[in-house]
């Protein structure tokens, strides 16, 4: 039977070393993403400028032109090599491997079950083994880290189901909509600054049509990066499914409690695993989405 605390620690340590390899993945996802709005950004700027205000020949248009170039190629570069599907697929399954090995701890540290104590290491190897291939991208491992210890009933619930609720679920839902307002708003902000101008410049000579018609393409493309950008990020989903999860989990506890906090064995592991389960559940949907498509 699997009990000994040193062995835990190890099975801990190598679930932290998937969270830290996960959490990697994903924010060099973020920060190129981020690079190649604004590469674009500027290139389209760049482009616009040197067909209307830097018109001349001189060295500004020329240095102007050629960073503009510079950064859509950059762009275009980035987007194929690390914006693809296998760079998403690589995250999303080290992150699943972290948390499935998290789920499995968990739930042992929290029922003191002895069969499930005895087969954790065997279920381990098994999710570690599905992602054999990502082995090589592993982040070293770093300082020893301590399982967490076995929970009480009281613990459980305050640690793992309110902590879920109160200082992650809830807290990055209402993260993530801020965020996704703000972008919506300056891209509807953008596209209707581009209609207008649009507008304007139908009633304009044909000189100054030249010169404004460059910008209106490039509010337009802009106004899309962003809201490509935001469809990118998923957050009006990830917003979605937190709150759904933080309900679910809610109303799970409020039904414990309202059955007499019942901490007999049966029932108590039923409902560590309804609570495991709801957690679970959440990952598999975030991680589905992000298979969706091919293109970020």
């Amino acid at each position: 039977m699997l009990t000994d605390d040193d062995l835990l620690n190890t099975l801990w340590q190598r679930r932290t070393r998937w969270s830290s390899t996960a959490t990697r993945m994903k924010r060099r996802l973020d920060r190129v993403r981020l690079t190649v709005l604004f590469l674009g950004s500027w290139g389209a700027i760049a482009t616009a400028s040197t067909t209307t205000i830097l018109r001349s020949a001189g060295t500004p248009t020329r240095i102007v032109a050629l960073s503009g170039a510079v950064a859509l190629a950059v762009a275009t570069f980035l987007t194929a090599q690390y914006l693809t599907a296998e760079s998403t697929r690589r995250w999303t399954r080290a992150r699943a491997v972290s948390e499935g090995i998290k789920h499995r701890i968990l739930t042992c540290r929290a029922t003191g079950d002895a069969q499930q104590y005895g087969r954790l290491q065997a279920d381990i190897d098994d999710i570690e083994q599905s992602a054999e291939d990502l082995l090589p991208l592993l982040v070293p491992s770093g300082e020893a880290v301590q399982a967490p210890p076995s929970m009480h009933p009281d613990e459980y619930v305050r640690d793992r189901i309110r902590a879920q609720i109160d200082d992650y679920y809830l807290p990055a839902a209402r993260c993530y909509s801020t965020r996704a307002t703000r972008l919506r708003r300056a891209a509807i902000g953008l596209g209707l600054a581009a209609t207008i101008v649009a507008a304007i410049n139908t009633g304009v000579g044909a000189e100054a049509s030249g010169r404004i018609a460059p910008w209106v393409a490039v509010m337009t493309t802009m106004s899309g990066s962003l809201l490509a950008y935001l469809a990118g990020k998923r957050y009006d989903f990830l917003v979605m499914t937190y709150l759904a999860t933080a309900d679910r989990l809610r109303r799970r506890l409020d039904r414990w409690r309202t059955d007499g906090s019942p901490t007999d064995q049966v029932r108590w592991a039923e409902f560590v695993a309804d609570c495991e389960n709801t957690i679970a559940l959440e990952n598999a949907s975030w991680m589905a989405k992000w298979g969706e498509r091919a293109e970020i």
